[in-house]
């Protein structure tokens, strides 16, 4: 009975396959899945042809840092099937439709398409991108982008803002530097507001460059300020800043070569979420860690503190213990907590 039974189960099973692959070959309909999201606006115009140079990342597993972005209706419903950058095919590619990725490189037509790719773009070189496919037709579909790239590849990203977190338990701006334009080498040192900031803390973070060779580092913080070169650069330096203050950065490191290189940013804080208040220029960060699953509330938390004698004089005055919970009830505007003194 066992085997008559097992029979019966195989040839089950292999007249459903038969009937399936018999359905699919019979079918004149392409797998188009995912279909056309519907997210894009009724009669929104469409968006312009353009190429965009952008740093290196990842969409769909495939490395990209250059996008080529082609309005809807300029093409017919069509799958990819090459794509060339400056005349050199590039089998890896990613095509999205109104930014939904599609796995079978289908184009709708009737949104806008990109297509991404890695081109390990230079600053001021001119990039043709050209697509190609075929429609359910068999009509060949031709297309192309042309754009020069940017003429300066900055490394400063940019300047942002945060309040204390439990891993930076203090406000504090951080500045990226790309990997695509710093080369490896080590942090001499770190200003801020013209001031020599001495608690800045470093990281070698996000994806590696595609072509990086692989000398055992790793991602992470480095606390001898060592730039892997590879990966991002980030700095993130402890500052008192108040809602919409104006503060600069300046990063002085030594590449591999020897040669000193400088790097400068500026930016604008948050309106809101400041520092507590800027006339209490003098304080340190405590984290409490609750690692035994219990609610803590009205327990005394002993602390040993060491301060400069001639910065305190009356204790009992001149000291404030201050939580950022904008969650709080009896939090303020900018989300503190002053404790009872």
């Amino acid at each position: 009975m066992r085997t008559k039974a097992g029979s019966l189960l195989l040839v089950f099973a292999f007249a459903f396959v038969l009937a399936l692959a018999n359905a699919v070959a019979e079918s004149t309909t392409p797998l188009h899945h995912p279909r056309p999201s519907g997210n894009s606006e009724a009669g929104a115009p469409a968006k312009p042809l353009k190429v965009e140079f952008l740093s290196v990342g990842k969409f769909a597993n495939v490395v990209y840092d250059l996008v080529a972005q082609f309005p809807k209706n300029s093409a017919p419903e069509f799958r990819v099937e090459r794509v060339t950058v400056n005349g050199t095919e590039n089998s890896e590619f990613v095509v999205a439709n109104h930014n939904v990725f599609n796995g079978n490189r289908w184009v709708h037509g009737i949104e806008d398409f990109s297509v991404s790719l890695y081109a390990k773009w230079e600053p001021g070189k001119p990039y043709t991108i050209n697509v190609e496919g075929v429609t359910t037709a068999g009509e060949r579909v031709q297309l192309a982008a042309n754009e020069t790239a940017p003429t300066e590849r900055k490394a400063e990203k940019g300047v942002s803002f945060s309040t204390p977190t439990a891993e930076f338990p203090y406000h504090h701006l951080s500045l990226t530097l790309a990997k695509e334009a710093i080369q490896p080498g080590k942090l001499v040192s770190v200003e801020v507001d013209g001031v020599k900031n001495r608690d800045a803390r470093c990281f070698n973070t996000g994806m590696a460059m595609p072509e990086a060779v692989d000398n055992g580092s790793v991602e992470g913080e480095t606390y001898e300020g060592v730039i892997e070169g590879s990966r991002d650069f980030q700095i993130v330096a402890p500052v008192n800043w108040v809602n919409a203050s104006k503060h600069d950065i300046k990063v002085v490191v030594t590449a591999q070569d020897g040669q000193e290189k400088t790097y400068k940013a500026e930016g604008t804080a948050p309106a809101t979420g400041g520092y507590w208040n800027a006339e209490w220029p003098h304080a340190t960060s405590i984290v409490l860690h609750e690692r035994a699953g219990l609610l803590r509330e009205g327990e005394p938390v002993h602390l040993n503190l060491g301060l400069f004698a001639d910065d305190i004089k009356n204790p009992a005055n001149e000291i404030r213990v201050i939580t950022y919970d904008p969650t709080h009830p009896k939090a303020g505007a900018d989300g503190y907590v002053v404790a009872p003194h």
